[in-house]
């Protein structure tokens, strides 16, 4: 192996290795193991085994974090708190009792996660949002979209390990996953009645004054009780941060700025426990004259009146 015929049982750590497969026996008979620290060998071929720490052998390898929970399906603007709770540690220290031919140790939890720095991220931020980057622990939320989709949000280590312990390389690069499913807008959550919202009331389409609006929702064939609306609103040039209204019986007031932009609007019904199906309205506006945003206004052909949707 590697052309350690001769020596390659002397290259191991006493009690720590002996169980390795390029940790050859006295016999020169290969042991069935592969420990964390076989890359020890590659080390030594090349020349740079001196280069190593001198606690290489003895040091624990950080493998993952325990997430709670591992998995969430969310719709739109439904979120889940996500909290790492333990360090995971994997055949730290080789080999269970040493001697060749030992049992590899099995991963290790260590509930202290004290100067630990983590980091979050989303591999579809169009589809799930992070409420921050570091810390612990974080919010995901469910973004709005007609088709919904999928994400992975991971959880890494940037810091605070004890000065004992490496980071596994597919760790560090990886770090451990949660699975979030967004159920799309246009399919409604389990239980839901076969109501709707049709259409956005109480506002002017193209909108050319700046002001407040009270806006509600007409809605198809609603259960009894009382209708509530929450609206999700977006404002294409970011002069207000997107809006989730939480559900009321009353009529939202909407703010319209001044300019020239598009207003997304998502109207969802409820009644009681039950979730109708949202509608989603592309609002031109268009107070100065100049005509909305180009982001999801249509195109349409200009007139002296008529300016890219106004």
């Amino acid at each position: 192996m590697l052309g350690f015929k001769d020596n390659a049982e002397r290259l191991g750590a006493p009690g720590v290795s002996e169980g390795c497969t390029t940790n050859l026996n006295q016999d020169l008979t290969i042991n069935a193991l592969v420990c964390q620290h076989d890359i020890e060998a590659i080390y030594s071929a090349y020349g740079l085994r001196g280069e190593l720490p001198s606690d290489f052998w003895n040091q624990k390898i950080l493998t993952g974090l325990q997430l709670d929970p591992t998995s969430a399906t969310l719709h739109a603007n439904e979120t889940v708190t996500v909290t790492a709770i333990a360090l995971v540690y994997d055949r730290s220290g080789a080999v269970a009792g040493g001697g060749g031919g030992g049992n590899l140790a099995p991963p290790t939890v260590d509930p202290s996660l004290n100067g630990v720095s983590l980091t979050w991220s989303s591999d579809a931020v169009n589809v799930a949002s992070i409420s921050a980057t570091s810390g612990n622990p974080v919010t995901i939320r469910g973004l709005s979209s007609p088709a919904g989709g999928s994400t992975i949000v991971r959880a890494g280590v940037s810091g605070g390990l004890p000065a004992n312990v490496q980071q596994g390389a597919i760790f560090g690069n990886m770090g451990t996953e949660v699975a979030v499913t967004v159920v799309g807008t246009g399919t409604p959550p389990p239980g839901s009645g076969p109501f709707k919202a049709t259409g956005i009331t109480g506002v002017p389409v193209p909108i050319t004054a700046a002001g407040t609006y009270p806006i509600w929702a007409s809605v198809e064939s609603p259960p009894a009780g009382t209708l509530a609306m929450a609206f999700n609103i977006s404002y294409s040039n970011g002069v207000i941060a997107p809006i989730f209204t939480g559900w009321s019986a009353s009529p939202y007031q909407l703010v319209v700025p001044a300019g020239s932009y598009n207003l997304q609007i998502e109207a969802i019904p409820a009644v009681g426990g039950q979730t109708g199906v949202g509608f989603v309205a592309n609002i031109p506006v268009c107070t100065g004259g100049g005509g909305g945003g180009e982001l999801v206004a249509p195109r349409r052909e200009i007139t002296p009146d008529a300016k890219e949707g106004c």
